[in-house]
């Protein structure tokens, strides 16, 4: 009966991948569904066990991931060939780290994995889309306003049934009956949330202006969810983008900023945020989280310190735990910043590398010319990943902004401007 089972579970998994591939937009609207679910469902339950062990709805989704870029690479490589040799370093420093855990902790050190192996699938996933297609330009466009509509519906569902909350409050959820933070939206989905807002300013100089209503209203949600980290991320991403727009962007991206300033300065005076006025204030104000995780951080890199040589330069291996005390309180969660994270896992030589790549490719989109939301995106991602960790469902997003990084349209081409139209026509070579 286990094999039976098994097998019809391998046969629904392989069906499942085969129309992933053909049909991308499954893998992105299965980010929607299990980011919405979040606030109320952190964990989700197991779908079945394979040998013992857990197997759950991200690892499925991961598996199809990874066969539907099996199926079909040749993007993927085309993507990932400017920085081929971070990225074939990066993977033999996680599969060496892996292995080594596995032998070292059994399956502690794959449960541990995970945290690592969704973002890289997903990642991986992004980057073999056809990103210079109008067609995936559009399904990308589309998810975006689904999976920012559908989030900015969580959030105030949860503001109707408990209020606005705070930063430091917990209610418990009415559907799964779990504490959870007071705040409208977890941090994965607030940032979330914040990008597909980054997404929609997209073409802001056209003569279109609906990304500019959606933008503005996903950002709003952005602000109402109280994650200072967040709004941090979005305003260094806003402040990227700022800077690399030009004309008309600029200008709609100037008066939406004064507008937006304006109407709230109206809304203040008249009283209507008065009864959110401590809520906000709080959360704005408030350091003890950031104080809270910036003693984890330095606890947890002293203990890998104490280790040796070696676990200072490759890392721990996967399946070493987390583990300190906290507030007097043993503990055992991740550190909520992904640089730390990747180094004590990595060690320097891991976060050497993982930081040289983010480096090029936020170096190369700063260089290149029309890529500003794309820029934005990548700036709000890495200032996000400072606060908490690199979640698989930003990874459109972020493999967004390599392939814009990938053009070889750079800055120093504007010192050599094409010919005029006649001319081109006068000198062009026949086939």
């Amino acid at each position: 009966m286990t094999a039976l089972l098994l097998l019809g579970g391998l046969i629904v998994f392989l069906l499942l991948s085969l129309q992933a591939s053909k049909y991308p937009q499954i893998v992105l609207y299965a980010f929607t569904a299990i980011t919405a679910a979040q606030w109320d469902w952190p964990a989700l339950p197991a779908v079945g066990s394979v040998g013992g062990a857990a197997i759950f709805p991200e690892d499925a989704l991961a598996g199809v991931m990874l066969l539907t870029l099996a199926f079909r690479p040749q993007r993927f490589w085309a993507a990932v060939r400017p920085y081929i040799l971070i990225v074939v370093v990066t993977v033999i420093a996680i599969a060496a780290s892996l292995v080594w855990g596995a032998a070292t902790h059994g399956a502690g050190g794959l449960n541990e994995f995970r945290s690592f192996l969704y973002p890289l699938a997903a990642v991986a996933w992004a980057l073999n889309q056809d990103w210079p297609s109008d067609a995936w330009q559009a399904s990308m466009r589309r998810w975006t306003i689904v999976t920012g509509l559908v989030l900015s519906l969580v959030a105030a569902t949860h503001i109707a049934l408990y209020g606005l909350g705070k930063a430091d409050g917990f209610v418990q959820s009415a559907f799964s009956g779990i504490m959870q933070t007071a705040r409208p939206l977890t941090a994965g989905q607030a940032v979330l949330v914040a990008l597909c807002g980054v997404y929609m300013l997209h073409g802001l100089g056209s003569t279109t202006r609906k990304g500019l209503w959606w933008a503005a209203l996903f950002i709003g949600v952005t602000l109402v969810a109280q994650h200072r980290s967040v709004w941090l991320a979005l305003g260094a991403g806003l402040i990227v983008l700022f800077f690399k727009v030009r004309g008309v962007a600029r200008a709609r991206l100037v008066v939406a900023g004064v507008t937006a300033a304006f109407a709230a300065a109206i809304l203040a005076l008249s009283g209507v945020f008065n009864p959110f006025a401590n809520e906000f204030t709080a959360s704005a104000a408030g350091t003890k989280t950031y104080t809270d995780r910036e003693n984890t951080w330095m606890t947890l890199i002293g203990q890998n310190l104490e280790e040796g040589m070696g676990p200072t330069v490759f890392g721990s291996p996967f399946g070493s735990g987390w583990k300190r005390v906290f507030q007097g309180t043993y503990v055992e969660w991740a550190p909520h910043n992904w640089y730390v994270t990747v180094y004590l896992r990595l060690g320097l030589f891991g976060v050497f590398v993982f930081v040289c790549l983010l480096a090029v490719v936020l170096w190369r989109l700063l260089r290149t010319r029309d890529v500003g939301t794309a820029a934005a995106a990548f700036t709000l991602i890495l200032a996000y990943c400072w606060a908490y960790s690199l979640f698989y469902q930003m990874a459109p997003f972020f493999a967004w902004a390599m392939w814009s990084a990938r053009t070889r349209d750079m800055r120093q081409a504007e010192k050599n401007p094409s010919l005029p139209a006649t001319y081109q026509q006068r000198f062009a070579t026949k086939d």
